[in-house]
């Protein structure tokens, strides 16, 4: 029997590795596609899109290389406003639609430092310390996921200057909110109740009373990166809510 596709949209500062226990616990259910964005990762050479839409037009690009034609797409972050604009792009593609730890505000309302302050202190001097502030800001308890800090770090050590402000300027000027009432396809919101990046009432709490048909899974004691944090119960959250759309 053919497996269904699904396709990870990492986010800003991250790559496609941040999936490996998606890949671990998930790849004998589904055909499973992780999507490198432009300036980070394996794509750090590369300088990172200046919008939003020109990061989903790259995904879909991509989507197409692959042959795709049906998938459940997820997003992560930054990826969960990529995936928001494909999914007002191609909606007939999607299956189901995963938005995790994100929102519909590109501002980040209540972040842990405004992106707009963010933006305005960054320099080539300093940018990479900013970076290595937002990636320890992602998790809960920082000696538990040492570990995972490490990998998410080394992530970004080749992240340039211009891709960093490009992808803070990207966020900082997009807004999804136009979109939720047209979105039709079944789709999932996963949050971890201690998440800094994304606040509930102006982030997940929009997208899952605003969205037609959504469905919510709220992650205790966890931050921005629950599939670090506690990938067996969120690969469990994934497969459950993907198979119950399928079925």
């Amino acid at each position: 029997m053919k497996k269904t596709n699904l396709i990870l949209v990492h986010g800003f500062l991250s790559g496609k590795e941040y999936w490996d226990y998606q890949l671990e616990g998930l790849l004998c259910d589904y055909d499973i596609f992780p999507i490198s964005l432009k300036g980070f990762s394996g794509r750090s050479s590369e300088v990172a899109c200046k919008s939003i839409n020109e990061y989903a037009l790259d995904v879909i690009k991509q989507i197409n290389q692959l042959g795709l034609t049906e998938f459940h797409l997820l997003g992560h972050s930054m990826g969960g406003m990529i995936v928001q604009e494909i999914a007002h792009l191609i909606p007939n593609r999607l299956l189901s639609l995963i938005l995790y730890g994100t929102g519909p505000d590109g501002t980040l309302p209540g972040r842990f430092e405004t992106l707009l302050l963010s933006i305005r202190k960054s320099s080539p001097n300093t940018y990479k310390n900013a970076m290595y502030a937002a990636v320890d800001s992602w998790f809960v308890d920082r000696d538990e996921s040492k570990e995972e800090i490490r990998k998410s770090l080394s992530l970004i050590e080749n992240v340039s200057f211009e891709s960093y402000v490009n992808g803070l300027e990207a966020m900082y000027e997009w807004s999804g909110e136009k979109y939720l009432k047209m979105i039709k396809t079944p789709t999932l919101v996963i949050w971890g109740d201690s998440d800094k990046s994304y606040q509930w009432d102006k982030q997940p709490y929009e997208l899952w009373t605003k969205i037609e048909n959504c469905s919510l899974s709220v992650v205790s004691n966890s931050a921005h990166n629950v599939h670090l944090e506690k990938p067996q119960q969120f690969n469990l959250i994934l497969s459950d809510f993907i198979n119950s759309v399928t079925e």
